[in-house]
């Protein structure tokens, strides 16, 4: 799975799924140019990419990924290219702009440090 989503909530993914946008990428189509500022997460759903940095390093596969950076991290760009292989892909695509107005990433933030302010105040009320 995709790391920045592995801690929400079922709400939250199904927030995200809401949001999200399946997309067809024709063959030799790039799905993420090398360098680009990222703006949007694609999660492989039928196809292969190929992968390069900028020559030829590897596929994604289906679940396979890219642009998690440019989720989290405002201005991230591209450490690779990746294109629509023979055949096409198809992926679901989440675009920045729609997942920050979730606030999913501030709320993981605001989440821990209340599980960490619980954990610290039953720690001190053991000590009593």
């Amino acid at each position: 799975g995709v790391p920045i989503f592995q801690k929400l909530t079922d709400k939250d993914l199904q927030r995200v799924v809401e949001i999200a946008k399946m997309r067809k990428w024709e063959q030799d189509e790039t799905i993420v140019h090398y360098g680009q500022v990222e703006d949007s997460l694609h999660v492989i759903v039928d196809g292969v990419g190929r992968v390069s940095v900028p020559q030829l390093c590897g596929q994604l596969l289906n679940g396979g990924y890219v642009g998690e950076d440019g989720l989290r991290l405002p201005g991230a760009r591209s450490p690779t290219q990746v294109v629509a292989m023979a055949g096409g892909v198809t992926t679901v695509t989440v675009p920045r702009a729609d997942f920050e107005a979730l606030d999913l990433v501030k709320g993981l933030g605001k989440r821990q440090k209340r599980i960490t302010q619980a954990r610290d105040e039953e720690g001190l009320l053991g000590m009593r």
